[in-house]
C-alpha cells in the first residue's frame, strides 16, 4: 500500500487534471508529476502546456484548486499548491 503523502499526490494529480483540462479546453495540459511533502502541507505540481501559454491563468487559479481539492478528497486542509513548469524536452534517439 502506498504511503500518505503518494497516495493523496495521486488523488491531486487525478483531480487537477481533469479541472484543468475542463478550465483551458483550448490548450493541452499535462501534468507530469506531483510531490507532496511529507507532512502534508504542501505540494509541488509539474505542468506542461502545449498551445496557448495559460500557465499564469493556473496560478491565478490556485485558490480554486485548492478548495478543489478539500472539498473532494475531504481533506480537513488542503496542502499549499505550487505549480512549476516542466520544460524538459526529452529527445528519443534515433
Amino acid at each position: 500500500m502506498k504511503n500518505r503523502p503518494e497516495h493523496l499526490a495521486s488523488e491531486i494529480r487525478r483531480q487537477l487534471a481533469l479541472e484543468i483540462q475542463a478550465d483551458f479546453e483550448n490548450s493541452i495540459i499535462s501534468i507530469t508529476d506531483v510531490v507532496v511533502m511529507p507532512d502534508l502541507t504542501n505540494a509541488n505540481i509539474w505542468i506542461k502546456i502545449l498551445g496557448q501559454n495559460v500557465f499564469g491563468s493556473i496560478i491565478n487559479n490556485t485558490p480554486k484548486y485548492r478548495g478543489l481539492i478539500a472539498s473532494r478528497l475531504k481533506l480537513r486542509k488542503a496542502p499549499e499548491l505550487k505549480f512549476i513548469p516542466d520544460n524538459i524536452d526529452l529527445k528519443i534517439p534515433e
